[in-house]
């Protein structure tokens, strides 16, 4: 495994915060943080029903995640364009459990979204390739 693999696989396994942007109902973006967790596909993270991230997801999903491991002079960033899917029934539920409950006041009636990741976006050229990485999800580009 060479370098940028190994830090793409660092920086979401070690980092537990991102930045999320949505598109607002004037169109301006919307941003706030947010903790997550993710497996090798998808991003998950949740909020409460009357957020203004889950209200804009739930009439414009196109997002855009911004995640910054600092880990000293190593640090990594990922950078997602993609759009949110709002989780029902057993993929909400499964969110919850990969999610835990540490620092949700009310786990059962939170609002479980994910992102897919998607592919490295090769029309972004990093400024350090081994540690910066843009993703695009492509197939639901609109």
């Amino acid at each position: 495994m060479n370098d940028a693999e190994v830090n793409k696989k660092r920086l979401f396994a070690d980092t537990q915060h991102l930045s999320l942007a949505t598109v607002s109902v004037d169109g301006s973006p919307y941003g706030t943080w947010l903790r997550f967790v993710s497996d090798e596909k998808y991003i998950y993270f949740d909020n409460v029903p009357e957020s203004a991230h889950v209200s804009n997801i739930r009439r414009d999903p196109r997002v855009y995640l911004t995640i910054l491991n600092l880990d000293g002079e190593d640090s990594i960033s990922g950078y997602i364009r993609s759009r949110a899917e709002i989780l029902t029934g057993a993929e909400a539920e499964q969110a919850l459990v990969l999610l835990g409950t540490v620092g949700t006041p009310d786990p059962v009636n939170n609002v479980y979204c994910r992102v897919k990741i998607g592919e490295i976006d090769t029309d972004k050229k990093a400024k350090n390739p081994q540690r910066q990485f843009y993703f695009v999800n492509r197939e639901e580009e609109g």
